[in-house]
């Protein structure tokens, strides 16, 4: 029970002293504050602490660096197709093979190829016959006729000179005795037939002996000189399609442009595939590097060069290293589909990413690198010139 203090009716009267509480000393306020001071104290030490390391670190890990996340890994994927159309026979690489440069990645079915290929060897074998022909008709043309064809000729004129005469011998008897009804008419017929035939063979050979006699004309030169040009052209064009069987038939079996790794399959064995149609894409690994974009504002502060800190998300703990290779001026922005600039006739500032190229100084580390993979870059302003001695030392 807790007594009632009294309260004095007069202002002026003294009130009476209270009893202390116990556990409650004279001097509690003065070691109050004291404590409250230390602790301020503290406080204010812990935070000047905290601003120090804080400054530190900016000092030695931030100062100088061009920050960014907006980064990835990026190489040369290739897809592997055929050139020409055809059933995919067999494929020789599989997805996650590593395979080397030249390698047989798959084979189309060839048979067609092979008979085409016959077909136009044999082609290329009619139109150069023809063209020996030609070329021994033109040369008869320009040399003329041979002696020897000559006396062939003249013997045949001679004979033939022989026969008229005999045929004519034969006519006058056949006639004489027809007068005198002693032959009859189709006995004269025949002779006189025959005379008409012995005349006609001597016109041609004394026609075939003038020929000979007066060489080539200009018009059978120039004749003969096309069939040889024909026949050029017509072995020419053939070979060309023996050429272009034999690419073909090349075709039906697809290598590896470089050595790298299978990372896509697109078709299996049995598809039919038209030309240009992938059927395997593979990377070079050879080509890996860090693709990132940073802020317009660093733009100034970074330059071709700089030496970069890669780290890998895939990777916790690994850290690579590398340079800048190029800074692609133009802003990200500008291959949009939609154009940065309003059209409206509002505006609103947006901070622009300027795309970089980032070379890594060991491309071919143990990792499973690959396109896609997400990484942080730190630049190191002005490395860049740092490094020029030494590069031009080793020039």
């Amino acid at each position: 029970m807790s007594q009632e203090e009294t309260v004095p009716s007069n202002p002026d009267e003294p009130r009476p002293a209270t009893a202390p509480q116990p556990g409650v000393t004279a001097s509690s306020d003065g070691g109050t504050g004291r404590r409250t001071r230390r602790g301020l104290l503290l406080a204010i030490g812990s935070l000047l602490a905290l601003g120090v390391i804080g400054l530190a670190y900016w000092f030695f890990f931030v100062r100088g660096i061009v920050y960014s996340d907006d980064a990835r890994i990026d190489g040369t994927l290739v897809d592997v197709a055929p050139r020409i159309q055809g059933v995919i026979l067999a494929l020789h690489a599989m997805e996650g093979e590593t395979v080397a440069r030249g390698q047989t990645l798959f084979e189309l079915d060839d048979t067609t190829l092979v008979v085409a290929l016959e077909r136009a060897r044999a082609d290329v074998a009619a139109a150069a016959a023809n063209l020996a022909v030609a070329n021994a008709a033109n040369a008869k043309a320009l040399h003329g006729p041979r002696a020897a064809e000559i006396r062939i000729a003249l013997a045949a004129k001679e004979s033939a000179d022989a026969s008229v005469h005999l045929a004519i011998s034969e006519w006058e008897r056949a006639r004489a005795l027809s007068d005198k009804h002693m032959l009859s008419g189709a006995e004269r017929l025949r002779v006189q037939t025959a005379l008409e035939q012995a005349k006609k063979t001597q016109a041609e050979a004394a026609d075939r002996l003038r020929l000979l006699d007066e060489g080539t004309r200009s018009e059978d030169m120039a004749g003969a000189r096309a069939n040889v040009e024909r026949a050029q052209a017509d072995l020419a064009a053939a070979r060309a399609s023996e050429t272009q069987a034999q690419v073909n038939l090349d075709y039906a079996k697809v290598h590896a442009p470089f050595a790298g790794t299978v990372v896509r399959k697109w078709r299996d064995a049995g598809a039919t595939v038209a030309a240009g149609t992938p059927v395997l894409t593979i990377l070079d690994p050879s080509s890996l590097h860090v693709s990132a974009n940073i802020d317009e504002k660093d733009l100034a502060e970074v330059a071709v060069g700089d030496r970069v800190d890669v780290s890998i998300d895939a990777y916790s703990g690994v850290r690579l290293t590398g340079r800048v290779q190029a800074i692609l001026r133009a802003t990200n922005s500008q291959f949009g589909l939609i154009p940065s600039e309003g059209v409206s006739g509002t505006f609103i500032k947006v901070a622009q990413r300027v795309p970089l190229r980032i070379t890594l100084d060991h491309p071919h580390a143990p990792l499973d690198l690959g396109p896609g993979l997400s990484v942080e870059i730190k630049i190191r302003k002005g490395s860049a010139t740092k490094q020029q001695p030494a590069e031009a030392s080793r020039e």
